[in-house]
């Protein structure tokens, strides 16, 4: 416990999200329950391999788990480290967004007006789903038709579109906010505080469900469909990438190659065509000239 409350009281007062503070505690915790006796260098190497082939750990989750002990026993314990077991280059699947019928579904399937403005703005705006639930009145900008998301990704702060058609829910929704929450989407069952990221993901469950999609739509894509439909629309993608907070031009490139593949899926006019388009048989045996007869698919 000592080191627990060391590791929390050091980097509490670093630049770390709570939600890698989070990350980190769980496992350093768990490597001390097995290694507190013995906090030798060897058996990082040891635990990363029981995460990774008895624990079946993604490379997403043993990158973490590896970040957090270099932190443990470069920070707390103060003993410099070199983790022989490299970083796991974690395959970067594509975006999957959706399609705007799809989009509109889900819109109309959730009866919360809180839930369904949430909807909306993720979508429209292009906001990262844990950006959008912490959202406070004080950066709206109706005038301008902007909203500013403080503290995002990294750190940064950045202000994206606001559309005509969110406005007015979202001043109904102020008329209804209790007087002592200034977030939008604010939590029932805890005061001064906004809902939670399982929260959302519970709402999109729903809409999902009503809407009888087979499957169930995810925040994220929400934020996906936002980038894809804005480069099919035209917009330079330099501006989406400030629009979305990206760091670099390569992540919004992946939308590139989204709508280059929905581009593939667009059927043929010809295919359209209830023709019966077949060679003429008589062809000579020297492969001249080949005459096709023209069918049309119905009965006389």
């Amino acid at each position: 416990m000592e080191h627990i409350t060391q590791f929390t009281q050091t980097i509490e007062i670093q630049s770390y999200s709570q939600s890698t503070i989070k990350s980190y505690k769980y496992h350093i915790r768990k490597f001390l329950d097995y290694y507190h006796a013995d906090l030798r260098q060897g058996n990082i190497e040891k635990h990363l391999y029981y995460l990774r082939v008895c624990r079946n750990y993604s490379a997403e989750s043993l990158n973490l788990a590896r970040a957090s002990l270099f932190y443990f026993f470069n920070q707390i314990l103060k003993q410099p480290i070199t983790i022989n077991i490299p970083k796991i280059k974690r395959k970067k699947a594509l975006p999957r967004p959706e399609n705007r019928e799809v989009i509109l579904s889900l819109i109309q399937n959730t009866y919360n007006l809180k839930h369904r403005t949430l909807i909306e703005l993720v979508y429209s705006s292009g906001v990262r789903p844990f950006e959008a639930i912490k959202v406070k009145w004080e950066d709206i900008d109706i005038i301008n038709k902007s909203v500013r998301i403080n503290n995002g990704k990294g750190k940064k702060d950045r202000i994206t579109l606001l559309s005509d058609y969110v406005i007015p829910h979202l001043l109904q929704l102020k008329e209804e906010k209790p007087s002592n929450n200034n977030y939008i989407f604010f939590s029932q069952a805890r005061p001064n505080t906004h809902i939670t990221k399982k929260t959302f993901e519970k709402v999109l469950e729903t809409a999902s469900k009503r809407a009888r999609l087979g499957y169930i739509v995810t925040p994220y894509r929400l934020r996906h469909s936002f980038g894809t439909h804005l480069l099919e629309d035209g917009t330079d993608i330099r501006h989406i990438q400030e629009l979305m907070g990206h760091s670099s031009t390569k992540t919004t490139e992946r939308y590139t190659l989204v709508t280059k593949k929905r581009l593939l899926q667009i059927k043929s006019p010809l295919d359209n065509i209830p023709l019966d388009l077949t060679p003429n048989k008589n062809v000579n045996a020297n492969n001249q000239k080949v005459d096709m007869v023209v069918k049309p698919n119905y009965q006389v």
